[in-house]
């Protein structure tokens, strides 16, 4: 069963409208910095100068720091809707499911209908409800935008699973933000020792209460390795090929030289 929150969303949908404005956050960046679910160090450390850029959940920002929105530039502000409702705030980008739940094929159909009847059950005064911001959960108009963005994410596949291999399936558990980070083609993801003294290099402190990767995607100058074998018979391939074109010089200039002697021979 997967489940995703708004959060780890919220960053998926930002990165997705950085790569569509030619900014890869994971390559083209020199720190990212993650709080988690913790919004209000971001804003501070976006309102102090420590960040440049800060993506947040723009209902949780209006709510929290409605005052601080006057000092704030909203990328790419957009008047969004929601089932023919439109959305009170400025966003960055197009709604999505607030936290989402999937089950994979292997998962009982018991555990499946326990949950959803779980969360449909949940009113708004629950302690859970109010500990997650949440009045309630629905089903869905479309997962399409979720699914999609974890697929180019590299966090979803489709096939492999039953249905006719269309369902969709997990590419791996997730363990971390480290996790999150997918490199675009051509580059690789840096360990975190490597990232941290690229920190230390660049001269980059991690914000309080942050976790941080400085350029966490490098280009990737792999060198090809071969067994002994075959590089013996490319040796000797490339020695044959090189004793035929010495070869065929010899011969050219031994029949070049002939001619220039029967032409000598003729002239006297």
């Amino acid at each position: 069963m997967y489940f995703y929150h708004l959060p780890h969303f919220t960053f998926f949908r930002s990165w997705q409208l950085m790569a569509d404005h030619g900014v890869n956050l994971f390559s083209d960046v020199a720190q990212l910095v993650f709080y988690g679910s913790d919004y209000d160090d971001q804003v501070r450390d976006v309102l102090g100068g420590n960040l440049d850029v800060g993506i947040t959940a723009s209902s949780w920002l209006y709510v929290n720091h409605a005052n601080d929105i006057p000092l704030l530039h909203v990328h790419n502000p957009t008047r969004a809707a929601a089932d023919g409702e439109a959305f009170p705030f400025l966003t960055s980008t197009q709604l999505a499911p607030q936290y989402g739940v999937s089950a994979s094929p292997d998962v009982p159909l018991g555990v499946k209908e326990a949950v959803a009847d779980a969360l449909f059950r949940l009113d708004r005064g629950d302690a859970e409800a109010v500990r997650m911001s949440v009045s309630g959960f629905e089903v869905p108009a479309s997962y399409w935008l979720v699914r999609n963005l974890l697929q180019q994410m590299g966090l979803l596949r489709v096939g492999g699973g039953g249905g006719g291999g269309l369902l969709p399936s997990c590419v791996r558990p997730y363990a971390g933000v480290l996790d999150t980070i997918t490199c675009p083609p051509g580059y690789v993801r840096q360990s975190e020792e490597v990232m941290a003294k690229q920190c230390k290099k660049d001269g980059l402190a991690c914000p309080r209460g942050g976790q941080c990767f400085c350029r966490p995607c490098a280009p990737d100058h792999t060198v090809a390795i071969f067994p002994a074998r075959t590089v013996l018979v490319m040796c000797c391939v490339l020695l044959g090929l090189a004793l035929l074109c010495s070869a065929g010089w010899v011969l050219l200039l031994e029949s070049s030289n002939a001619c220039g002697a029967a032409a000598d021979a003729a002239r006297a």
